[in-house]
């Protein structure tokens, strides 16, 4: 953990050094053959892909195998959850279902070459929050780092390795449900922690004022110029 001047800390990995943690965006589709996880991983996952669906060929194999003892078995084990209470099943079925937490889909908490990592995406707040314990909040996306199931129905990959996001209670959130309380071991210095609101804080362009209205002006000027010469010839 390294804090910087402004009071924002910043986490690299001790087991991959020199990549620090970051929620990175993506808002094309996603798909589960990507290899976009929390930790990035290298070309070597297409061998670790086709020894997937090897060992899924293998199950299947042994599975038709022993098709007839496995299904006795099947039953048999859900006769016995069948005798359970009620209120065990419905417990089960709660933790498959949908978590009803803010988490956004389309952001993946992940580790990144610090070299690769602009200053924002890398700088994370920790605070106080008011139960009492601690979040690490992401000043630039706005949410805060959370704990995931993997027994949860969530369309984010990186929630099957218990890492998610979440966005505070809100008119349209529903808020961390608690997930997002985070404990060090061993305990922070008390410099590191901050007892100030969310901050949200935006990336400064590095484009010239006269630049912007340019760049925004130049096509409505384009689009006017066309218009009036599509009345000029109509005319």
């Amino acid at each position: 953990i390294v804090m910087t001047p402004h009071g924002f800390v910043r986490f690299e990995s001790a087991a991959k050094p020199n990549h620090v943690l970051t929620i990175y965006e993506n808002r094309r589709r996603r798909s589960r053959r990507r290899t976009n996880h929390f930790m990035q991983t290298s070309s070597s996952s297409e061998a670790e892909e086709e020894s997937e669906e090897e060992m899924e060929t293998g199950s299947r194999s042994a599975l038709n195998a022993t098709g007839a003892k496995a299904a006795r078995r099947l039953n048999a084990t859900v006769a016995g959850h069948l005798e359970g209470s009620l209120e065990s099943e419905n417990a089960m079925q709660n933790a498959t279902m949908k978590v009803h937490i803010s988490d956004d889909d389309d952001l993946w908490p992940r580790l990144q070459p610090l070299s690769m990592t602009s200053p924002l995406s890398a700088s994370f707040l920790v605070r106080q929050s008011k139960d009492g314990g601690l979040e690490i909040w992401d000043p630039e996306r706005a949410v805060a780092l959370a704990s995931a199931s993997i027994d949860w129905y969530m369309t984010d990959e990186m929630a099957e390795h218990g890492v998610a996001e979440c966005y505070p209670q809100g008119m349209f959130w529903e808020g961390c449900k608690g997930h997002e309380v985070v404990a060090f071991e061993p305990a922070l210095p008390a410099g590191v922690i901050s007892h100030r609101e969310r901050t949200v804080v935006y990336a400064v362009t590095s484009m010239a004022g006269w630049q912007v209205a340019l760049l925004i002006g130049l096509p409505i000027c384009c689009i006017v110029v066309c218009v009036a010469g599509f009345f000029v010839m109509a005319s």
